[in-house]
């Protein structure tokens, strides 16, 4: 916007076909651009020269056809992201494709493709780390694996299968799920730094029995959380 006449001289609208003066276009722009999960807009558009003369086709004149498509206002992807303002060029073609395919999978689920929840899936798809189930069920799932694995910080519990199973059965836990966990790898920073996953990891590790230090599980969550390009020295241990 011009200080001076308060008008908007040059709008990105990142091919988006909007109505309205170009003041009223940067607002509903700025409007979507907080939303939280992928909105629905529709539009007009002219009748293509394809569609008069396509014998098929109902559309015999060049007439105002309705359009409707989803509103994408998240960054490309066509540059690395290093932080949350900054970007680089793609180490090769593959990281490119995944990093584009992983910003595809979340607009299918209405999901925002924010940096961080592109890196997220990203970095999943590169260890190939499966989310299946509940957020809780995957924070149980890399939990018994650490601790059958015996990887530090969570050390020798002295626990036998069936009694690891007991301990969690309020979270759904099988015997089976803990034998199985012994052959699966564990594969640090595959859970996503969310104040309930946050939530889900500490009421586990007081289930088994882990004293709560004045760290709150520190190092426990400093293993297990997917480290955010946005902010990645910034981890919630205390909240």
């Amino acid at each position: 916007m011009s200080k001076n006449k308060r008008i908007c001289t040059l709008l990105a609208k990142a091919g988006h076909k909007v109505a309205g003066s170009k003041d009223e276009q940067a607002r509903w722009i700025m409007e979507h651009y907080e939303d939280d999960e992928i909105k629905d807009y529709t539009f007009t558009t002219l009748a293509s020269i394809q569609d008069i003369i396509n014998e098929n086709s109902l559309i015999e004149d060049l007439v105002s056809l309705p359009q409707k498509r989803i509103i994408s206002l998240d960054y490309d992807y066509k540059r690395f992201p290093i932080n949350e303002h900054d970007t680089a060029p793609h180490k090769d073609v593959n990281q490119f494709m995944k990093y584009r395919q992983s910003a595809d999978y979340l607009k299918r689920l209405k999901q925002r493709a924010s940096i961080d929840a592109v890196d997220y899936k990203y970095q999943r798809a590169l260890q190939n780390v499966r989310k299946t189930g509940s957020n809780k069920a995957f924070c149980v799932r890399h939990i018994i694996r650490g601790v059958v694995h015996k990887v530090e910080p969570f050390g020798d519990l002295r626990k036998s299968y069936p009694a690891i199973a007991f301990t969690l059965r309020e979270f759904g836990v099988s015997l089976s799920q803990v034998k199985h966990a012994k052959s699966a790898r564990f594969t640090p920073f595959m859970i996503q730094d969310t104040a309930g996953n946050r939530s889900h990891i500490r009421k586990i590790l007081k289930a088994l029995g882990y004293p709560k230090t004045n760290s709150n599980y520190a190092e426990f969550l400093e293993l297990l959380l997917h480290k955010r390009i946005s902010n990645p020295e910034v981890v919630s241990y205390l909240d």
